[in-house]
């Protein structure tokens, strides 16, 4: 499946002089690549997209979203790296390095899963190995001509003017600019007559469990003057958008502050179909070792970076791309009466008008359920995205916890609540023998990993302020007198008596959860 670089060029050329459709992969360093004729596309551990073209069937969407989570090196690990490119660009040796990293992933889907599920421009799959899903196009040929669509430049549309904060920012005009004379010098080793046709035109990327990412790119034109696919290909290698400028300097930064090979990500793979190539840079990358997921990630830094705006870059882009985000109501229904039904239609229409303000949607009209479950009690679950995806009364029985452990996470986000749980399946995951966690974030305390927590004491509850997720009944609690908000550290957990979990299905007085005596520290 692998072979040397130099053979796949080799046979590329061979090809498309004959103008035979072909597969390519090169890694970053130049030493490995994937060469696949028309005649092995159905390679097993090798499945690609390119454009329109694939050599496989994509699976139907399903709400049940592979999830990722991110477990960030530290940001002392980062700045060491950071600081050393920073160090080379002070000194003038760089105007420009795309510095990366490598992040443990928490996901109780398998690389093929996640495959199976990311949506984007670019796929490449090798089973067992690595997966990218990218958006940037490396180069494309057409009629002629080629093109390059150099990306550089990220926000997420997290804030009101995260646009217009992108678009203005000089360091990533700065930035977008040095790549684009790069490109545009790359692209004289292949074509004449080169130009730039767009300038910083910006696309949003969906994430699922997040709202999108802008990203900014530009188009570069030319007349191809070469005849041969690796003397077009190869002088442009890397790719100027994820080394710097100039370029083979920067490369040598980049590989002593990284201190490890890159391989295939940040590469390139592409298609040529016996008339036009298409290809993109092997950017959004998960990678597998040993069993475990790694997602590799970064950024340019230039004389204008911050370190920890840089680390937070690379962290933000780590992500699944996906069509839609899909959330969730969790509905109590007892003996055919509906509870707290009001903050629940204004927290779906809060959502919707974040991730999809132009949807339109109404919250669903429940009383039929009711009429139909007279009797008991239910827990109505409503997913939805910019439509609703499904409605489900499912019987409620409350959870047994006999023992809790503390967790504690960088990090961690769950601000809306959302049908990707990867944040607390990540924290249940390291409960042990216990029942469930406490989830706490820099040391306060925060949630458990299905409900808001409260603690008990002198008759009295409490509920850290601290929290991941402002649940509604959280919220009414506190409207009522019942909660008494305060901060509440990780020692401070045996000032109290019992701990208590509370949700939409779950009171205080329900007393599910358990005395601090059964709280796990270590």
């Amino acid at each position: 499946m692998f072979i040397s670089a130099q053979c796949a060029f080799e046979k590329a050329d061979k090809c498309f002089e004959k103008k035979r459709p072909f597969f390519f992969a090169f890694d970053y360093e130049l030493k490995n690549a994937i060469f696949l004729e028309e005649k092995d596309f159905e390679n097993t551990r090798v499945k690609f997209k390119v454009g329109k073209f694939s050599n496989y069937a994509p699976r139907a969407c399903h709400f049940k979203f592979p999830q990722i989570h991110p477990i960030p090196i530290s940001f002392k690990s980062y700045q060491k790296k950071f600081d050393a490119v920073k160090e080379s660009i002070m000194r003038g040796d760089s105007f420009l390095a795309n510095l990366t990293i490598k992040t443990p992933i928490f996901s109780e889907a398998s690389l093929r899963e996640i495959f199976e599920s990311a949506q984007a421009k670019y796929i490449l799959f090798v089973s067992g190995k690595f997966l990218s899903f990218s958006p940037e196009t490396f180069v494309k040929t057409n009629d002629g001509k080629i093109f390059s669509n150099p990306m550089k430049g990220t926000a997420s549309l997290s804030e009101k003017n995260s646009a217009k904060n992108l678009e203005n920012s000089e360091k990533e005009i700065r930035e977008h600019n040095t790549i684009v004379d790069l490109i545009r010098n790359d692209l004289n080793f292949a074509a004449t007559g080169v130009r730039l046709n767009k300038f910083r035109y910006a696309e949003e990327i969906k994430r699922l469990g997040a709202l999108n990412l802008l990203q900014t790119s530009s188009e570069i034109c030319g007349n191809i003057c070469k005849k041969k696919f690796s003397e077009i290909i190869k002088p442009m290698l890397p790719a100027g958008s994820i080394s710097g400028a100039p370029k083979t300097k920067t490369v040598e930064i980049l590989k002593k502050a990284e201190g490890e090979n890159r391989n295939f990500y940040t590469g390139i793979f592409g298609m040529f179909d016996g008339e036009n190539l298409d290809s993109a840079v092997a950017i959004r990358f998960i990678e597998q070792e040993k069993g475990k997921l790694f997602f590799r990630s970064g950024g340019g830094i230039t004389s204008q970076s911050s370190a920890k705006s840089e680390y937070e870059e690379a962290i933000e882009k780590i992500y699944i791309p996906c069509e839609k985000n899909v959330f969730l109501e969790t509905i109590k229904l007892k003996n055919g009466e509906i509870f707290n039904l009001e903050a629940h239609r204004k927290r779906f229409q809060k959502t919707l008008a974040k991730f999809y303000p132009e949807s339109g949607l109404e919250f669903p009209n429940l009383q039929k359920l009711s009429d139909e479950n007279p009797c008991g009690l239910f827990k109505i679950r409503v997913l939805y995205s910019d439509k609703i995806e499904k409605i489900e009364v499912l019987p409620y029985s409350p959870k047994k916890i006999s023992s809790l452990k503390i967790v504690n996470l960088k990090g961690a986000k769950y601000s809306h609540k959302s049908a990707n749980r990867a944040p607390l399946d990540f924290a249940l995951s390291q409960k042990g023998a216990a029942s469930d966690v406490i989830i706490c974030k820099n040391g306060k305390v925060c949630d458990s990993s299905y409900a808001n927590i409260a603690f008990k004491k002198n008759g009295k509850f409490y509920t850290p302020k601290t929290f991941l997720l402002n649940g509604t009944k959280r919220q009414k609690l506190i409207k009522d007198g019942i909660l008494e908000v305060r901060d509440i550290s990780i020692p401070d957990i045996k000032n109290y008596e019992r701990a208590v979990f509370i949700n939409s299905m779950l009171d205080p007085h329900d007393d599910v959860g358990t005395n601090v005596e059964n709280i796990i520290f270590d």
